[in-house]
């Protein structure tokens, strides 16, 4: 698919906007995800979070214009949660005085009470986990395969939990691996395309419950 211009996003982005406030009666709509980040790709979801003046929070139907919307409305009375740390980076699209820059702030902090190292005991019980589920795999049956695909599953945030960082979704987190530590990138890239050995895979696993290394974040 051809990569569409920043023009062309921002038109979308745009036309959405308008959706979310004449359509659903928003007063304030908040982009998040690489739509506000910027490194978007031309089938790339629309991340959208409306805020009206109703106590009933609904989701946004998933199609729009051939691209997938993973969005929803809550009411402006709504108490910051733990979904909103989605929105961290997100930008305001519109807002009734400055309630999207109040939101993003409370987001802010809620990502920081979330990004506190694991414990050592936590780590540890989560390693144990993950050789478990390695052990597992080795049978080579219908149950170690799913085995396998779960720890896979789970192995990226470990990562990013293990060092207090904060996980920013599949995309970023790829992106600030291959740029902060590209050793273990290209040791995930081999493990999801399931080009290694289950050996090579318990090698990774040592290195991602071993928080002295890795990438840092700001």
């Amino acid at each position: 698919m051809a990569r569409c211009s920043a023009a062309d996003n921002a038109t979308l982005v745009a036309a959405l906007a308008e959706v979310l406030r004449h359509d659903y009666g928003c007063h304030t709509a908040i982009l998040y995800g690489s739509r506000a980040r910027g490194d978007w790709e031309p089938d790339s979801d629309l991340d959208v979070l409306g805020f009206r003046d109703t106590d009933a929070p609904i989701r946004l139907p998933t199609d729009w214009q051939g691209l997938y919307v993973d969005g929803w409305i809550d009411a402006t009375a709504a108490r910051p949660n733990a979904s909103w740390v989605r929105l961290k980076g997100g930008r305001v699209l519109f807002q009734r005085e400055r309630f999207g820059e109040q939101v993003l702030a409370q987001v802010e902090e809620l990502v920081a009470e979330q990004t506190v190292a694991l414990s050592t005991n936590e780590r540890l019980h989560r390693q144990q986990w993950a050789r478990r589920m390695l052990r597992r795999a080795a049978r080579d049956d219908a149950e170690g395969h799913y085995r396998l695909h779960w720890l896979l599953f789970s192995l990226l945030e470990d990562y990013f939990a293990v060092r207090g960082l904060y996980y920013p979704g599949p995309k970023a987190a790829f992106a600030l691996l291959r740029q902060g530590a590209p050793e273990h990138f290209h040791g995930f890239d081999r493990a999801m395309a399931m080009r290694g050995s289950l050996t090579e895979l318990a090698d990774l696993v040592s290195l991602i419950y071993d928080p002295s290394t890795g990438i840092e974040q700001s």
